[in-house]
């Protein structure tokens, strides 16, 4: 018996596939320490002017087509307002210590020195309790998935268990009002790490950063759910070739029974939502219509694993293995 057929199925029954389109909504909390020095908090604020212009179209688009996204939030971003004690912004959330990756130097004096603490609407690239209801005001079942209060690096050895649970429980009170339960993770900038943190919190899956088409894999208690492809515009290379990639790992899905994972920055050009996200997501509505492509929220695909009793090896297997 091959690897693949000893697996649980990929997919609801009735579909041959199944797929989850994510979006990581950050705003300026993505840019805050950036690498790009003294320009970081312009750049911040241009991502988050691109952010607020796209998601209203962003939201058109899975209502015109039905199809549910999972929103990986950052937690500052529920909250109508803040406010600073002692001259501290959230004084009692503990600190990431200083640390440097692939896209931030975090080397200053606090970690939420650049809070502006105040009203959402005198510093929307800091809160963004409107964009939220908007989300939850569709009649598309969108997905609120918990991508951390402060966009922290969450690596073993960067991040100690102490301040991942403090920010997961903000995030959690920040949510509250807006009746959400918060149950499937994304981690900053994949920062993979503290995963039996995530497990014992109560989260049921997390986004991981691999680039396959593969299968939900059993961490310990929590599903690690495999990104296939991030969704992105590259200037200067034809709408046409560009949508067609997309398609084309959806339609390889389909053709192998394996769990597709997008995900997308709404930060990104508004070309990437007209040009790219409105054809794939045609697409997609197609192909579930079809009977053939399942497609669904991180919770939603979590759920028909617990239904099925999953019990899914801890590694997934490459294209073509046997």
């Amino acid at each position: 018996m091959s690897v693949a057929q000893a697996m649980a199925p990929s997919a609801p029954e009735g579909f041959k596939a199944a797929c989850i389109v994510s979006a990581d909504l950050e705003l300026n909390w993505a840019w805050q320490w950036a690498r790009s020095g003294p320009q970081r908090l312009a750049e911040a604020e241009q991502h988050s002017r691109r952010t607020r212009q796209n998601v209203p179209q962003i939201l058109r688009y899975s209502e015109q087509y039905g199809i549910p996204i999972t929103w990986a939030t950052v937690g500052h971003l529920f909250l109508d307002s803040c406010a600073r004690k002692d001259g501290r912004a959230h004084p009692d959330l503990p600190r990431l210590s200083h640390f440097e990756n692939e896209f931030w130097r975090f080397d200053g004096g606090d970690w939420f020195e650049d809070d502006p603490a105040c009203w959402w609407e005198q510093a929307k690239g800091w809160y963004a309790p409107d964009l939220v209801r908007a989300i939850l005001s569709g009649k598309t079942q969108h997905e609120i998935a918990c991508h951390t209060f402060s966009h922290i690096d969450c690596r073993d050895g960067v991040c100690p268990p102490d301040v991942l649970r403090a920010e997961i429980a903000e995030c959690r009170r920040a949510a509250a009002p807006f009746g959400l339960a918060l149950t499937s993770f994304v981690h900053p900038a994949h920062t993979i790490g503290n995963l039996p943190t995530l497990a014992a919190c109560g989260f049921a899956s997390y986004r991981s950063d691999r680039d396959i088409l593969g299968f939900a894999v059993d961490r310990g208690g929590i599903w690690e759910l495999p990104s296939t492809a991030q969704i992105v515009w590259y200037e200067g290379l034809p709408a046409w070739a560009q949508r067609l990639r997309y398609i084309r790992i959806a339609q390889k899905a389909v053709a192998t029974g394996r769990l597709c994972c997008f995900w997308f920055h709404p930060s990104d050009d508004s070309l990437l939502v007209d040009r790219i996200l409105d054809p794939l997501f045609g697409h997609l509505q197609r192909e579930s219509k079809a009977g053939r492509l399942w497609v669904g929220t991180a919770r939603a695909y979590c759920e028909f694993l617990a239904q099925r009793g999953a019990a899914i090896p801890s590694r997934t297997p490459r294209m073509g293995e046997s």
